[in-house]
């Protein structure tokens, strides 16, 4: 037999048994995440104007209860689900939250702001055949320093803050969810100058037909145009480890691509 012959017979010996094991999809090893690593891009900002808040949101977006007079409030959306079953969520397409002085201020006499600001992330989990088996990249992005012109109100505030998926790609048998909840607004200023303060809590989870994991990355925002990796306070643009959380589930989801 000719040498090269022998060299390509010995190459398809050694490969085809890990792609039949790698396809094997009723095998524990295809499932197990061993790794889960992401990277950020601080996109930088664009122009454009914020929308007018919709108080009514839709796709079962949650609204923050009623605030006394004077006080941030959050006039969008308090829960809204990014990714769903491993698929996009149509929630995500119209769910904002801002960070306002009030339920009944004037949006038009709200001028001067900035953005939107974006920040990227990637996220990839990989499998004991080192195969990407779940990749997902979201994008984080708000309008901030919006001040009334009509000088009601004083400081400086947050609109149109969201949380959409980019990319979505999920081996069969995998399952993954996001889930953006926002806390209540804060004044991380001064009574006379006040700066809105907001907190993003994304729950994440991923499951397979053996075992399902989660956890929460946290980001906070200000009117200031701050944004704050609150998981990992050290956080800078690039490679970064996600860290996760060992919860185990009586039951486990799962989508089929």
């Amino acid at each position: 037999m000719p040498k090269t012959m022998k060299l390509i017979l010995t190459a398809v010996f050694f490969i085809f048994p890990f792609l039949t094991r790698a396809s094997d999809f009723n095998d524990p090893k295809f499932y197990t995440i061993v790794e889960v690593s992401g990277e950020i891009t601080l996109v930088g900002e664009k122009s454009g104007l914020p929308l007018v808040p919709e108080l009514n949101v839709k796709n079962s977006a949650a609204k923050t209860g009623p605030a006394a007079a004077g006080a941030i409030v959050n006039t969008g959306a308090a829960l809204w689900n990014v990714i769903t079953n491993g698929a996009p969520s149509g929630s995500a397409a119209s769910a904002y939250a801002s960070a306002v002085p009030g339920w009944f201020f004037s949006w038009p006499n709200f001028i001067e702001w900035k953005g939107p600001k974006e920040i990227q992330y990637e996220v990839k989990m990989k499998n004991l055949y080192r195969m990407t088996v779940i990749h997902v990249i979201y994008a984080i992005s708000f309008y901030y320093g919006g001040v009334d012109n009509k000088q009601e109100y004083k400081g400086n505030y947050i609109a149109n803050f969201t949380v959409r998926p980019l990319k979505v790609k999920i081996w069969k048998g995998f399952n993954f969810s996001l889930q953006t909840k926002m806390s209540d607004p804060m004044n991380i200023g001064t009574k006379d100058n006040p700066v809105a303060y907001l907190q993003s809590d994304l729950n994440w989870m991923y499951s397979t037909p053996f075992k399902a994991e989660g956890g929460t990355w946290i980001y906070g925002i200000d009117g200031n145009g701050n944004f704050k990796e609150l998981t990992d306070p050290e956080f800078k643009a690039g490679p970064i480890n996600l860290p996760q959380l060992e919860t185990e589930l009586k039951e486990a989801n799962v989508s089929w691509e």
